[in-house]
């Protein structure tokens, strides 16, 4: 993902770093969870 901010920020999630990637957790209506992120350069 590019811009793992603006998805975050869009759905009021944290980002959260990890040594790989800047990331977020994302759930849907049913506890379903999604995790993206943007890679570190």
């Amino acid at each position: 993902m590019r811009d793992v901010d603006a998805v975050a920020a869009e759905f009021g999630a944290a980002v959260e770093e990890a040594p790989w990637a800047r990331e977020t957790e994302l759930r849907d209506p049913d506890g379903n969870r999604l995790r993206v992120g943007t890679p570190k350069a």
